[in-house]
């Protein structure tokens, strides 16, 4: 399905919530900011997938008031897929909609863990509200992460990773064992693995460094490692099923 990034609001904010955020692409201060775009989605395929926010976080407390606009927009359009990632999962609870009952069919919570610690801290919270699709989003994948906890609960359907690209200063290394190491978690227990793309400091053991300037969603480079292992996601879209 092709990728587009929908930006309902968009956060100027103050501090960084996590390690992941130290060289991000959005470097913004100040204030909030709406930036609610009225997009034509009834002419998108149906399994179009959004990716939602990808310049802001659809949880921050400052989009409070935006926030029903954009379920009922999501809503409202079953044939389409929604992405929202976040790593401010203790507001998802109190941020759902009234009629979000066992969760949207079109919805897939994707959850930031780039360290062990952001993993254990977030990963049990979102395995515990109702949902239809949860996603695991290692981007960026900062050190070897333990996932077989999350991975043998069933709850995770997909887990993804990113190396960070030096957008502000040099990139902090993703290293080719972790990816591995992820990979046979997933594979053990039959998982989906993505290899977003690789970054700007990608290591093999050899002293071999790769880098990947792609901005697509899919990087060439990552997809040529071979690393990814795909199992097949059904989704309830206008009241049939949608595999991707």
């Amino acid at each position: 399905s092709n990728a587009l990034r929908l930006r309902f609001f968009k956060a100027k904010t103050e501090k960084h919530v996590s390690e992941a955020c130290a060289d991000c692409f959005i470097k913004l201060k100040g204030t909030f900011e709406n930036c609610f775009y009225d997009f034509p989605f009834e002419r998108f395929e149906k399994g179009t997938v959004i990716a939602v926010c990808l310049q802001s976080d659809f949880f921050l407390q400052e989009a409070d008031r935006y926030r029903p606009m954009a379920w009922d927009r999501i809503k409202n359009n079953p044939h389409l897929i929604f992405l929202i990632i976040t790593k401010r999962v203790e507001r998802i609870s109190s941020c759902l909609p009234k009629d979000w009952g066992d969760g949207y069919d079109n919805v897939v919570f994707c959850i930031t863990a780039e360290t062990q610690k952001r993993a254990d801290e977030r990963l049990p919270i979102v395995a515990e509200i109702p949902c239809k699709h949860r996603w695991i989003t290692c981007c960026p994948l900062l050190e070897d992460i333990d996932l077989t906890l999350y991975l043998e609960s069933k709850k995770f359907e997909l887990v993804e990773i990113l190396g960070e690209k030096s957008y502000h200063k040099e990139a902090r290394p993703l290293e080719h064992s972790w990816v591995l190491n992820i990979r046979e978690q997933c594979v053990k227990n039959n998982v989906g693995l993505a290899l977003l793309g690789v970054g700007s400091n990608y290591r093999f053991d050899k002293g071999i460094i790769l880098q990947d300037r792609c901005k697509c969603f899919t990087s060439p480079v990552a997809h040529s490692l071979k690393l990814d292992y795909h199992i097949p996601i059904s989704f309830n879209l206008d009241g049939s099923e949608f595999i991707i």
